[in-house]
């Protein structure tokens, strides 16, 4: 008695031992489970209530644990509804089966929130061999989801990214080539599928181009003694795939002071790339063979190009050839316009100054007409363009240019506004042309067209003088008819009794043969007289009447018989009357000389030829042409006649090339020569002006 009497302390003692290392140890694992987020419980199948939640359980269920756990239907609606058939089947077969599930599924709280959870339950049986209860753990895995999520989201977006951009990462022991790490589109770009894992170092290097393979092995060789950044260019030659290039960028994983045994990096898909590298090279190469053509017609055909900005009227962009033309050494950087303006001509510069301010006003009302819908011209600025005329740009404006040693050019401008889609004024560009040679050849055309003018001029005047003794006959008759008829009317008249009736038929006669006098004078007048050319319809046949009633007494004269042949219904022709009776004339009179010994028959006919062309021929019975003089018959100053000045067919043979026709002359079958011209219809002329040819 006395001996347990002495023991008892001792077993106190250990009892309370015992107690302080269970409660530590349950300290322990509360706060491991609560570090680790891990919950305990445990509940018999078949009864209503949980047998244990812990402390941690409490805390990620967020359940008051004064309140105790929640029953088991109310915790099978805190599972996510997607989830809880699974959680329901799961732990069925675990009962059936009487072994341990594992399941991961979603919490569900109100207002939305998840939270993401491991469950492990293993079955605890009784003697008999069936479950007495299952114990197990719920781990709060939010945190690890929402981690391995962005972590799956950002290897999406990686691979991604590296699909779009044809770049692909990769990890290689150089030393064993065993490749570590082979991403997809790395993987895709060497024509391997992905799925199938990672092809091994000698299955890339095949798909290496064949000429390529010896330098990517001496790389990697070189890598692997002496170590380096990777950057190595090669071509990749797939099955049934063309030559891809690729850049191969690397950085090793250095391991202590030794060479390194790993590489990473990234490989680029270039191919695109190197294909529009070598597309914009051959553009720049055009672009530059097309700027020196461009320079080298601006050259050749004296046009300068220029652009100015509307809003600080500062010149933007000035051509080589345009600096040449203004006298100036081209330089990298555009003049200023006041040195331009200093150039322009005192006289001409007012009106380019007033021609920029109407077209600047003018591309104002183009803006106002812009559709602010599509940034498109609207139906009003269409109509502003095709108006034209807006001064130096949109038209054409010609001015003068002085250079400092007092050269004078000639230059013409084209200009154009250029707008933006929402109609407004960028910049003003156009052309100057150097037309100082044209001008100098118009002037110099001007001066032999004058001296062509007179040549014909004075041909008509000695035409005139053969043409006297004729025309005072002609004259003569109308006047001589006149004096008898008014003699005869004042007899009629200075009767006892007047006879008004015969004094009025005796005076309409003098009438008649004064406007017949006065039609004679008025032809003679226009030969004469020294006027512009004036094209005006004419009826060809009628010009044929006049002229051979005005030669009709010299022909008389020589023996020579006058024959026309008039075609019937033929158009109008548009000529100046006076040059077409001079051609006829000088043609007609020629014969008539050429039969004056003689006599002869000379014809005039006139019809419309295959070509739809009035045409007019005057032929004779006299000698003919001279020999082997048939090609020098329409020279200047050329002639058979004494006293011939040799520029009778040469003007008109000009006369008619001015008015698009056409001279020639050609032999007789029998003996004489026929001279031929044709002038273009009226209509003909009208319709060409209405196409614009």
């Amino acid at each position: 008695m006395l001996r347990t009497n002495d023991t008892l302390p001792t077993t106190r003692c250990e009892h309370e031992t015992a107690v302080n290392q269970l409660r530590r140890s349950e300290a322990y694992l509360a706060e491991a489970q609560r570090l680790t987020k891990t919950g305990s419980w445990a509940f018999t199948p078949g009864q209503e209530g949980w047998n244990y939640w812990s402390d941690e359980l409490f805390r990620i269920l967020e359940v008051d644990a004064r309140q105790g756990p929640l029953a088991l239907e109310l915790m099978h609606q805190r599972v996510h509804p997607e989830d809880r058939q699974e959680v329901l089947d799961r732990y069925l077969k675990a009962l059936n089966d009487k072994e341990d599930y594992v399941l991961d599924h979603r919490i569900l709280f109100p207002g939305g929130r998840l939270k993401y959870v491991h469950t492990i339950a293993h079955p605890v049986f009784n003697d008999a061999g069936e479950i007495a209860e299952f114990v197990g753990t719920l781990v709060d895995v939010t945190e690890q989801k929402l981690t391995e999520e962005a972590l799956r989201r950002s290897e999406a977006y990686l691979a991604e990214g590296q699909r779009l951009t044809h770049t692909g990462s990769w990890s290689l022991n150089i030393a064993t080539r065993q490749i570590l790490h082979s991403s997809a589109e790395h993987t895709r770009m060497f024509g391997f599928d992905p799925q199938k894992g990672l092809p091994l170092f000698e299955e890339f290097l095949q798909r290496v181009h064949p000429e390529d393979q010896e330098h990517v092995l001496e790389t990697f060789q070189t890598l692997m003694r002496s170590g380096g950044d990777l950057d190595m260019p090669y071509r990749i030659a797939a099955p049934d795939c063309p030559v891809r290039y690729l850049h191969a960028i690397g950085q090793p994983v250095l391991e202590g002071s030794g060479p390194p045994c790993e590489y990473v990096g990234i490989t680029i898909d270039i191919t695109e790339r190197m294909r529009l590298d070598q597309e914009r090279a051959l553009a720049e190469n055009r672009l530059r063979r097309s700027e020196a053509y461009l320079a080298e017609s601006q050259k050749l055909s004296h046009t300068g190009s220029w652009a100015i900005d509307p809003v600080t009227g500062k010149i933007i962009y000035y051509s080589e050839e345009m600096c040449r033309i203004m006298g100036l050494e081209p330089t990298l950087d555009p003049p200023d316009q006041e040195v331009i303006s200093q150039r322009i001509h005192t006289e001409d510069l007012p009106a380019i100054i007033e021609g920029i301010e109407r077209t600047l006003a003018a591309s104002k009302k183009c803006w106002s007409a812009m559709d602010q819908t599509t940034g498109l011209p609207g139906p009003e600025a269409l109509i502003i363009e095709l108006q034209g005329p807006i001064g130096p740009v949109g038209a054409e404006l010609e001015f003068r240019v002085v250079l400092p040693d007092g050269t004078l050019k000639y230059v013409r401008s084209y200009g154009h506004p250029i707008v933006d889609k929402t109609g407004e004024l960028i910049e003003l560009i156009g052309t100057i042309i150097d037309v100082t040679e044209h001008k100098k050849a118009e002037l110099e055309r001007e001066r032999l067209r004058q001296l062509e003018a007179d040549l014909a001029h004075t041909n008509r005047i000695s035409m005139l003088g053969e043409l006297v003794a004729a025309i005072s006959h002609d004259l003569k008759q109308p006047i001589t008819a006149g004096i008898i008829s008014a003699s005869t009317t004042l007899n009629w008249l200075a009767r006892d009794e007047p006879n008004i009736d015969k004094a009025r038929e005796t005076a309409t006669g003098t009438l008649k043969a004064g406007q017949r006098a006065a039609e004679i004078i008025d032809h003679l007048r226009a030969l004469y007289t020294k006027a512009p050319p004036q094209r005006e319809r004419l009826d060809g046949n009628e010009i044929i009447r006049e002229i051979v009633a005005l030669l009709r007494v010299e022909a008389d004269r020589y023996k020579v018989a006058i024959h026309t042949d008039f075609a019937d219904e033929v158009p109008m022709i548009r000529s100046d009357r006076v040059q077409l009776q001079q051609v006829l004339m000088n043609l007609m009179l020629n014969a008539i000389e050429a039969m004056k010994g003689t006599g002869g028959s000379l014809s005039v006919i006139s019809r419309l030829n295959q070509e739809g062309r009035f045409q007019i021929s005057v032929s004779d019975t006299g000698p003919g042409l001279p020999a082997a003089k048939e090609k020098q018959i329409f020279e200047p100053f050329f002639t058979t006649k004494p006293q011939g000045s040799g520029m009778g067919l040469a003007i008109c043979r000009s006369i008619i090339e001015s008015q698009s026709g056409r001279l020639w002359a050609s032999e007789n079958r029998e003996c004489g020569v026929a001279f031929h011209f044709t002038l273009p219809t009226a209509n003909d002329i009208e319709n060409r002006r209405a196409i614009g040819t």
